[in-house]
């Protein structure tokens, strides 16, 4: 009997790096196939459902009224499965690297609008506020490498269509950022995040 109990007790041993590696491989494959589904949409909006308004004012001073649609976010960070949806996300983003220029500047937009939608929910539950920088820091950091690119763009048509999606974010989180400063009483740290922002340069 104890030998028939080593001989079960190695094959398990054996057979649960396989169980392992096969979850590994059919979830790196679900990531693929989602991100098939999503570059099918042109500008990945179908995770953009939240719509937002917002003010903007032109060089004459006139006013209006503009919508600009955030994804819709089910974990931020802190959250229980957060780490999945940033392994998914980092994913997303290798992928579209290596398809083309127009994938990844459509990424990196994408990315930034999540990130900023991260933070509208870590304000409302009055949450870390170094988690809150962190998100703005992130969200910053995509805008300007989707403004890059779309300077870079050989496809002058679809870099300046990601040009005018960054300048449209550059006005949108300038506003929520200046709101967030007021929340957390770090007006001056996300006042220079705006600055940041407002000297990002995009294809028109």
């Amino acid at each position: 009997m104890p030998f028939e109990y080593k001989r079960l007790k190695n094959k398990w041993y054996l057979i649960l790096p396989a169980i392992f590696l096969s979850i590994i491989i059919l979830t790196v494959s679900v990531i693929q196939a989602s991100w098939a589904k999503l570059a099918d949409d042109g500008n990945y909006d179908r995770f953009r459902i939240n719509p937002i308004e917002f003010e903007i004012e032109n060089s004459q001073g006139e006013k209006k009224e503009i919508v600009y649609n955030l994804p819709q976010i089910s974990q931020v960070p802190g959250d229980f499965f957060y780490p999945l949806k940033r392994a998914r996300d980092g994913l997303w983003l290798k992928l579209s690297e290596k398809n083309s220029q127009i994938e990844e500047g459509r990424m990196y937009l994408l990315l930034a609008d999540k990130k900023i939608a991260e933070l509208l929910i870590l304000s409302q539950r009055v949450s870390n506020f170094n988690k809150m920088l962190a998100c703005t820091q992130e969200s910053v950091a995509y805008l300007e490498k989707a403004g890059k690119l779309s300077l870079e763009m050989s496809n002058i048509v679809e870099g300046r269509k990601i040009g005018e999606k960054v300048k449209m974010a550059k006005y949108f989180y300038s506003q929520v950022l200046e709101s967030i400063g007021q929340v957390s009483g770090q007006d001056s740290v996300y006042l220079d995040m705006i600055d940041r922002i407002m000297v990002i340069k995009e294809r028109s």
